[in-house]
Protein backbone atom coordinates (compact mmCIF):
# COMPACT_ATOMS: atom_id res chain seq x y z
CA UNK A 1 0.00 0.00 0.00
CA UNK A 2 1.30 3.44 -0.94
CA UNK A 3 2.42 5.67 1.94
CA UNK A 4 2.33 9.46 1.82
CA UNK A 5 6.13 9.49 1.70
CA UNK A 6 6.08 7.17 -1.32
CA UNK A 7 3.57 9.49 -2.97
CA UNK A 8 5.77 12.54 -2.38
CA UNK A 9 8.84 10.74 -3.75
CA UNK A 10 6.88 9.78 -6.85
CA UNK A 11 5.67 13.33 -7.38
CA UNK A 12 9.15 14.81 -6.95
CA UNK A 13 10.53 12.30 -9.45
CA UNK A 14 7.84 13.31 -11.94
CA UNK A 15 8.53 16.98 -11.22
CA UNK A 16 12.19 16.43 -12.11
CA UNK A 17 11.13 14.74 -15.35
CA UNK A 18 8.77 17.63 -16.14
CA UNK A 19 11.67 20.08 -15.87
CA UNK A 20 13.41 18.21 -18.68
CA UNK A 21 10.51 16.86 -20.76
CA UNK A 22 7.49 19.02 -21.42
CA UNK A 23 4.25 17.24 -20.57
CA UNK A 24 5.96 14.60 -18.42
CA UNK A 25 3.64 15.27 -15.50
CA UNK A 26 -0.12 14.66 -15.42
CA UNK A 27 -1.66 16.91 -12.75
CA UNK A 28 -4.81 14.76 -12.58
CA UNK A 29 -2.69 11.92 -11.20
CA UNK A 30 -1.51 13.99 -8.23
CA UNK A 31 -4.10 16.68 -7.43
CA UNK A 32 -7.64 15.86 -6.35
CA UNK A 33 -9.28 19.19 -7.18
CA UNK A 34 -9.77 20.44 -10.73
CA UNK A 35 -8.73 23.99 -9.80
CA UNK A 36 -5.41 22.71 -8.45
CA UNK A 37 -4.89 20.58 -11.56
CA UNK A 38 -5.38 23.67 -13.73
CA UNK A 39 -3.00 25.66 -11.54
CA UNK A 40 -0.35 22.97 -11.94
CA UNK A 41 -0.85 22.91 -15.71
CA UNK A 42 -0.50 26.70 -15.84
CA UNK A 43 2.72 26.54 -13.82
CA UNK A 44 4.40 24.04 -16.11
CA UNK A 45 3.17 25.89 -19.20
CA UNK A 46 4.88 29.00 -17.82
CA UNK A 47 8.10 27.07 -17.06
CA UNK A 48 8.28 25.73 -20.59
CA UNK A 49 7.38 29.06 -22.16
CA UNK A 50 10.46 30.44 -20.43
CA UNK A 51 12.66 27.62 -21.78
CA UNK A 52 11.37 28.21 -25.31
CA UNK A 53 11.71 31.99 -25.10
CA UNK A 54 15.33 31.57 -24.01
CA UNK A 55 16.06 28.88 -26.60
CA UNK A 56 17.57 26.89 -23.73
CA UNK A 57 17.48 23.14 -23.22
CA UNK A 58 17.15 21.52 -19.77
CA UNK A 59 19.34 18.45 -19.34
CA UNK A 60 18.80 17.13 -15.82
CA UNK A 61 17.00 18.05 -12.60
CA UNK A 62 17.41 16.78 -9.06
CA UNK A 63 15.38 17.60 -5.96
CA UNK A 64 16.27 16.77 -2.36
CA UNK A 65 13.40 17.01 0.12
CA UNK A 66 13.51 17.05 3.92
CA UNK A 67 10.21 16.96 5.85
CA UNK A 68 10.43 19.73 8.46
CA UNK A 69 7.04 19.14 10.05
CA UNK A 70 4.10 16.76 9.58
CA UNK A 71 0.77 17.08 11.34
CA UNK A 72 -2.41 15.02 11.02
CA UNK A 73 -5.63 16.83 10.15
CA UNK A 74 -7.68 13.66 10.43
CA UNK A 75 -7.32 9.93 9.71
CA UNK A 76 -6.97 10.46 5.97
CA UNK A 77 -5.42 13.95 5.71
CA UNK A 78 -2.15 15.51 6.78
CA UNK A 79 -0.22 18.74 6.33
CA UNK A 80 3.52 18.75 5.71
CA UNK A 81 6.20 21.38 5.39
CA UNK A 82 9.17 20.42 3.23
CA UNK A 83 12.59 21.92 2.70
CA UNK A 84 13.50 21.52 -0.96
CA UNK A 85 16.85 21.91 -2.67
CA UNK A 86 16.53 21.87 -6.46
CA UNK A 87 19.46 21.62 -8.84
CA UNK A 88 18.90 22.13 -12.55
CA UNK A 89 21.41 21.66 -15.38
CA UNK A 90 20.71 23.08 -18.83
CA UNK A 91 22.36 23.96 -22.10
CA UNK A 92 22.17 27.43 -23.64
CA UNK A 93 23.90 27.47 -26.98
CA UNK A 94 27.17 25.67 -26.34
CA UNK A 95 27.35 26.79 -22.69
CA UNK A 96 26.33 24.53 -19.79
CA UNK A 97 24.66 26.18 -16.78
CA UNK A 98 23.60 25.12 -13.30
CA UNK A 99 20.78 26.78 -11.37
CA UNK A 100 19.97 26.07 -7.73
CA UNK A 101 16.94 26.92 -5.60
CA UNK A 102 16.12 26.31 -1.95
CA UNK A 103 12.67 26.89 -0.55
CA UNK A 104 10.06 25.83 1.98
CA UNK A 105 7.02 24.12 0.44
CA UNK A 106 3.70 23.53 2.18
CA UNK A 107 1.46 20.67 1.12
CA UNK A 108 -1.84 19.12 2.20
CA UNK A 109 -2.20 15.45 1.37
CA UNK A 110 -5.38 13.40 1.42
CA UNK A 111 -5.86 9.67 1.04
CA UNK A 112 -8.85 8.52 -0.99
CA UNK A 113 -9.18 4.78 -1.22
CA UNK A 114 -5.70 3.33 -1.59
CA UNK A 115 -4.19 6.42 -3.18
CA UNK A 116 -2.74 9.66 -1.84
CA UNK A 117 -3.11 13.00 -3.59
CA UNK A 118 -2.72 16.72 -2.95
CA UNK A 119 -5.83 18.29 -1.40
CA UNK A 120 -4.60 21.79 -2.23
CA UNK A 121 -2.03 23.57 -4.39
CA UNK A 122 1.68 22.83 -4.24
CA UNK A 123 2.44 26.18 -2.65
CA UNK A 124 5.58 28.06 -1.71
CA UNK A 125 5.81 29.27 1.88
CA UNK A 126 7.19 32.65 2.93
CA UNK A 127 9.54 31.06 5.44
CA UNK A 128 13.27 31.28 5.53
CA UNK A 129 15.45 28.24 4.95
CA UNK A 130 17.01 27.19 8.25
CA UNK A 131 17.19 23.43 7.95
CA UNK A 132 19.61 20.61 7.37
CA UNK A 133 20.66 21.48 3.83
CA UNK A 134 22.07 24.82 4.94
CA UNK A 135 23.74 23.20 7.93
CA UNK A 136 25.45 20.73 5.63
CA UNK A 137 26.65 23.56 3.35
CA UNK A 138 28.07 25.49 6.32
CA UNK A 139 29.92 22.39 7.53
CA UNK A 140 31.39 21.87 4.06
CA UNK A 141 32.53 25.48 3.89
CA UNK A 142 34.11 25.46 7.34
CA UNK A 143 36.02 22.25 6.69
CA UNK A 144 37.57 23.35 3.40
CA UNK A 145 40.16 25.98 2.54
CA UNK A 146 38.46 29.01 1.04
CA UNK A 147 39.57 31.95 -1.03
CA UNK A 148 39.33 35.45 0.36
CA UNK A 149 35.94 36.11 -1.23
CA UNK A 150 34.53 33.10 0.63
CA UNK A 151 35.71 34.18 4.06
CA UNK A 152 33.01 35.20 6.58
CA UNK A 153 31.75 38.72 6.01
CA UNK A 154 31.09 41.27 8.72
CA UNK A 155 29.44 44.67 8.73
CA UNK A 156 32.11 47.33 8.03
CA UNK A 157 32.61 49.73 10.92
CA UNK A 158 33.07 52.89 8.86
CA UNK A 159 29.85 54.31 7.48
CA UNK A 160 30.89 57.58 5.81
CA UNK A 161 28.80 59.72 3.52
CA UNK A 162 29.90 58.84 0.03
CA UNK A 163 31.55 61.37 -2.21
CA UNK A 164 30.33 61.82 -5.76
CA UNK A 165 33.63 60.41 -7.06
CA UNK A 166 33.46 57.04 -5.25
CA UNK A 167 32.62 53.89 -7.20
CA UNK A 168 30.62 50.71 -6.71
CA UNK A 169 32.60 47.45 -6.78
CA UNK A 170 30.26 45.15 -8.68
CA UNK A 171 32.56 42.16 -8.42
CA UNK A 172 32.60 42.40 -4.63
CA UNK A 173 28.79 42.63 -4.52
CA UNK A 174 28.55 39.51 -6.67
CA UNK A 175 31.19 37.68 -4.60
CA UNK A 176 29.06 38.34 -1.51
CA UNK A 177 25.91 37.12 -3.31
CA UNK A 178 27.68 33.92 -4.37
CA UNK A 179 28.96 33.28 -0.85
CA UNK A 180 25.70 33.95 0.98
CA UNK A 181 22.89 32.91 -1.37
CA UNK A 182 22.41 29.77 0.74
CA UNK A 183 24.52 30.51 3.83
CA UNK A 184 23.30 33.71 5.52
CA UNK A 185 25.88 36.03 7.04
CA UNK A 186 25.50 35.71 10.84
CA UNK A 187 26.48 39.37 11.21
CA UNK A 188 22.96 40.25 10.00
CA UNK A 189 19.48 39.20 11.05
CA UNK A 190 18.05 36.45 8.85
CA UNK A 191 14.44 37.44 8.19
CA UNK A 192 11.40 35.36 7.30
CA UNK A 193 11.10 37.33 4.06
CA UNK A 194 14.79 38.04 3.46
CA UNK A 195 15.09 39.02 -0.22
CA UNK A 196 15.61 42.76 0.30
CA UNK A 197 17.82 42.33 3.37
CA UNK A 198 20.03 40.08 1.20
CA UNK A 199 20.18 42.54 -1.71
CA UNK A 200 20.99 45.41 0.67
CA UNK A 201 23.84 43.38 2.14
CA UNK A 202 25.19 42.71 -1.37
CA UNK A 203 25.08 46.41 -2.28
CA UNK A 204 26.82 47.33 0.96
CA UNK A 205 29.50 44.66 0.37
CA UNK A 206 30.07 46.34 -2.99
CA UNK A 207 30.85 49.63 -1.30
CA UNK A 208 27.51 51.44 -1.09
CA UNK A 209 27.73 53.11 2.34
CA UNK A 210 24.83 53.13 4.74
CA UNK A 211 22.98 56.39 5.22
CA UNK A 212 22.07 56.40 8.90
CA UNK A 213 19.24 58.67 10.04
CA UNK A 214 17.94 56.90 13.15
CA UNK A 215 14.49 57.06 11.53
CA UNK A 216 13.30 53.75 10.07
CA UNK A 217 11.34 55.60 7.41
CA UNK A 218 14.35 57.38 5.91
CA UNK A 219 17.91 56.67 4.82
CA UNK A 220 19.30 53.21 4.14
CA UNK A 221 20.91 51.58 7.16
CA UNK A 222 21.34 48.59 9.44
CA UNK A 223 22.29 48.87 13.12
CA UNK A 224 21.98 45.30 14.44
CA UNK A 225 19.37 42.68 15.13
CA UNK A 226 16.04 43.48 16.76
CA UNK A 227 14.49 45.49 13.91
CA UNK A 228 17.16 48.16 14.19
CA UNK A 229 17.22 48.99 10.49
CA UNK A 230 15.50 51.19 7.92
CA UNK A 231 12.51 49.97 5.96
CA UNK A 232 14.49 50.56 2.76
CA UNK A 233 17.04 47.99 3.96
CA UNK A 234 14.53 45.13 4.39
CA UNK A 235 11.22 45.96 2.63
CA UNK A 236 11.06 45.29 -1.12
CA UNK A 237 8.83 48.23 -2.05
CA UNK A 238 10.76 50.66 0.17
CA UNK A 239 14.06 49.75 -1.51
CA UNK A 240 12.33 50.08 -4.90
CA UNK A 241 11.17 53.61 -4.00
CA UNK A 242 14.67 54.61 -2.85
CA UNK A 243 16.23 53.33 -6.07
CA UNK A 244 13.52 54.94 -8.19
CA UNK A 245 14.27 58.30 -6.55
CA UNK A 246 17.85 58.11 -7.82
CA UNK A 247 19.06 59.62 -4.54
CA UNK A 248 21.90 58.82 -2.15
CA UNK A 249 23.33 56.54 -1.13
CA UNK A 250 22.53 54.15 -4.02
CA UNK A 251 22.20 56.61 -6.92
CA UNK A 252 20.25 54.12 -9.05
CA UNK A 253 18.88 54.77 -12.53
CA UNK A 254 15.89 52.85 -13.84
CA UNK A 255 16.54 51.16 -17.17
CA UNK A 256 14.10 50.06 -19.86
CA UNK A 257 15.45 46.56 -20.51
CA UNK A 258 17.09 43.77 -18.50
CA UNK A 259 19.78 43.61 -21.18
CA UNK A 260 20.99 47.05 -20.05
CA UNK A 261 21.92 45.73 -16.62
CA UNK A 262 25.38 44.69 -15.48
CA UNK A 263 26.43 42.34 -12.69
CA UNK A 264 25.72 43.97 -9.34
CA UNK A 265 22.53 45.66 -10.59
CA UNK A 266 19.07 45.02 -9.12
CA UNK A 267 15.74 43.75 -10.46
CA UNK A 268 12.47 44.42 -8.60
CA UNK A 269 9.34 42.27 -9.00
CA UNK A 270 5.68 43.21 -8.68
CA UNK A 271 4.19 39.74 -9.12
CA UNK A 272 0.55 40.87 -9.04
CA UNK A 273 1.01 43.96 -11.20
CA UNK A 274 -0.73 46.12 -8.59
CA UNK A 275 2.06 48.69 -8.30
CA UNK A 276 3.59 47.34 -5.07
CA UNK A 277 6.88 45.49 -5.46
CA UNK A 278 7.30 42.31 -3.39
CA UNK A 279 10.71 40.91 -4.36
CA UNK A 280 14.26 41.97 -5.25
CA UNK A 281 17.19 40.09 -6.78
CA UNK A 282 20.84 40.85 -7.57
CA UNK A 283 22.27 40.27 -11.05
CA UNK A 284 25.28 37.94 -10.78
CA UNK A 285 25.79 36.94 -14.42
CA UNK A 286 24.49 36.99 -17.98
CA UNK A 287 23.46 34.22 -20.35
CA UNK A 288 24.68 33.99 -23.96
CA UNK A 289 22.06 36.53 -25.09
CA UNK A 290 23.02 39.05 -22.41
CA UNK A 291 20.01 38.34 -20.21
CA UNK A 292 20.51 38.48 -16.42
CA UNK A 293 20.98 35.54 -14.09
CA UNK A 294 20.21 36.43 -10.48
CA UNK A 295 20.79 35.36 -6.87
CA UNK A 296 18.12 35.85 -4.23
CA UNK A 297 16.85 34.98 -0.77
CA UNK A 298 13.56 33.73 0.76
CA UNK A 299 13.40 31.20 -2.02
CA UNK A 300 17.18 31.01 -1.98
CA UNK A 301 18.34 31.01 -5.60
CA UNK A 302 21.64 30.91 -7.44
CA UNK A 303 21.98 31.77 -11.14
CA UNK A 304 18.23 31.84 -11.66
CA UNK A 305 16.89 33.31 -14.89
CA UNK A 306 15.67 36.84 -14.15
CA UNK A 307 12.14 36.43 -15.51
CA UNK A 308 10.90 34.15 -12.67
CA UNK A 309 8.30 32.42 -14.81
CA UNK A 310 9.23 29.25 -12.93
CA UNK A 311 8.13 30.78 -9.62
CA UNK A 312 4.86 29.80 -7.96
CA UNK A 313 4.40 33.53 -7.27
CA UNK A 314 4.46 34.35 -11.00
CA UNK A 315 1.30 35.76 -12.58
CA UNK A 316 0.64 37.03 -16.13
CA UNK A 317 0.31 40.51 -14.60
CA UNK A 318 3.90 40.65 -13.34
CA UNK A 319 5.80 43.92 -13.66
CA UNK A 320 9.57 44.41 -13.40
CA UNK A 321 11.79 47.36 -12.58
CA UNK A 322 15.45 47.32 -13.68
CA UNK A 323 17.96 49.45 -11.80
CA UNK A 324 21.56 50.26 -12.61
CA UNK A 325 23.41 50.93 -9.37
CA UNK A 326 25.72 53.93 -8.92
CA UNK A 327 24.97 55.02 -12.49
CA UNK A 328 26.85 58.34 -12.56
Amino acid sequence: MQTWKDFLKEYLAQMNKAEVNEGAIDPASYFWEEADQKGEQAHWASVWAQWRNRDAHPLAAKTNAIPLSVSSVNASMLEAELELHEELHYLHGDVAYRQQNQRIQQVTLEKRGDRWGFAGPWRWSEKRITGQLQKKRREQNSSSKQSSINQPWTIPEALPSRSRSSTYNREQAVAYAETHWDTPNPAYAYLTVDCTNFVSQCLHAGGIPMQYTGNRGSGWWYRGKGENWSYSWTVAHSLYLLMKSGKAPIYAVQMESPMELDIGDVICYDFDGDGRFQHNTLVVGKDIYGMPLVNAHTTNSQHRYWEYRDSTAYTPHIQYAFFKIDAR
